[in-house]
């Protein structure tokens, strides 16, 4: 021993009482480093019966034959008794048929009540619902519940008919109806009706623009949500009868205009043509094809 501690304290440069202390921890480390596999070797690993029951019961799934579940019987005996796990549909399966693949009295009880209510079962799955029923159990029978694993798909595609929103004549429409659209009140409401009447009624949406304090933004819902009905008639003026006045009362006649076409008119007779307005110099052709739905000839 004495000469043992003269090589340790030659080779690590210990003092002595360090090389005491090492002598007395090595044993203690080479005892701490070989008593598990000691342990493992002097003690078996045991295990309780009933989890031997439960290992069963699992090893016996593994057996299962998923591309032919049906063709297999698998014979299994527990600490209970026997059960046979059989292809079965459990919309159809009986009572004794349940009790055979080890269905518990209580869980048999509960499915043909399910059943007995109009309950159905439509995909494995399906028998996770039920009350009392064991995911473990269920894992086991999985391979021979004769039903799909997913619900089909259907192949017609269900068709929502669409609300077709109704159009309304523009020319007929009144404040409330014109206040559905999102951007109008009660003031650009009134507004665009008192346009209307002072034309003589809407020829064309486009004309819609012309309210004042409607934004481009609003202008294309209203197009959207009201039409012209077709072939209507607007207010008109006669244009060989009207006087100055009159015709300047119209959004598209400025007053210079309605008396020049008065002055001529006094001068030359009677139009016998609208396009004879034309002669006068201050209507344009832009100007005529504007102001046109609204004048007559006739009496």
């Amino acid at each position: 021993m004495k000469r043992l501690r003269i090589l340790i304290r030659a080779a690590v440069g210990f003092s002595r009482s360090e090389t005491n202390a090492f002598l007395i921890l090595l044993p203690l480390l080479m005892l701490i480093i070989f008593s598990q596999p000691l342990y493992r070797k002097l003690v078996p690993l045991t295990i309780e019966a009933q989890d031997t029951v439960k290992l069963n019961r699992i090893l016996a799934t593994w057996k299962w034959n998923d591309s032919s579940p049906s063709a297999k019987t698998v014979e299994n005996t527990i600490d209970t008794g026997s059960y046979a796990l059989f292809s079965f549909d459990p919309n159809k399966a009986t009572e004794q048929q349940l009790i055979q693949l080890g269905f518990t009295k209580f869980q048999m009880e509960r499915l043909i009540k399910y059943r007995a209510k109009g309950g159905r079962f439509a995909v494995k799955s399906d028998l996770l619902k039920l009350y009392g029923m064991d995911s473990s159990f269920y894992h086991q029978l999985y391979a021979f519940i004769d039903l799909p694993k997913t619900k089909t798909k259907p192949n017609e595609k269900l068709v929502i008919p669409q609300h077709k929103e109704e159009v309304v004549d523009i020319n007929k429409a009144d404040t409330t109806q014109l206040k559905q659209v999102y951007g109008i009140g009660s003031k650009l409401a009134q507004r665009i009706i008192n346009y209307r009447e002072k034309l003589g009624g809407f020829v064309s949406m486009q004309q819609v623009k012309e309210v004042y304090g409607l934004d481009s933004a609003v202008v294309k819902k209203v197009i959207q949500k009201f039409r012209v009905e077709e072939g209507f008639l607007p207010r008109q003026i006669n244009v060989n009868t009207a006087d100055a006045f009159a015709l300047a009362k119209h959004p598209y006649l400025k007053k210079n205009v309605a008396q020049a076409i008065a002055t001529y008119r006094f001068q030359h007779g009677a139009f016998t043509h609208l396009d004879d307005l034309l002669k006068i110099q201050l209507v344009t052709p832009d100007d005529l094809a504007r102001i046109k739905p609204y004048l007559t000839l006739n009496p």
